[in-house]
């Protein structure tokens, strides 16, 4: 089967938020929501700002914005897959994110790194 992952993504929110169609259960929301899922879509930017405070606070604590798709921060924030969720909805337009420009030039003026480079280059220490 072949189906457009914005289907997916719509027929997961309407499983959840109606309880037809595609049967969602407490485990599949709460791997979801580690992956920074968007449940609602009109609530389009309310994931920006915590995002942006857990960006800032480890760039404050580790000096750039390179950030591993593994690194949790301390209170269970998934960043780095933020981080990786952000980049690829750039990238492709594509996803349950919305990358405005006003977005952009506020990631950039922190440092945020938008490409990482190939798996060939030496790894930074683990954070």
């Amino acid at each position: 089967m072949d189906t457009p992952l914005g289907r997916w993504v719509n027929d997961i929110r309407n499983g959840r938020k109606r309880g037809n169609g595609l049967r969602i259960t407490s485990e599949m929301v709460s791997q979801l929501e580690a992956l920074g899922f968007v449940w609602d879509a009109t609530t389009k930017g309310k994931w920006f700002q915590p995002f942006m405070e857990h960006l800032t606070a480890y760039k404050d604590a580790f000096g750039d914005c390179l950030i591993r798709r593994s690194y949790t921060s301390s209170d269970g924030y998934k960043l780095g897959v933020r981080v990786n969720c952000i980049r690829t909805a750039k990238k492709t337009s594509k996803g349950a994110l919305r990358i405005i420009p006003e977005m952009v030039s506020q990631l950039d003026a922190l440092g945020f790194v938008w490409q990482v480079k190939s798996r060939s280059q030496p790894k930074k220490a683990t954070r």
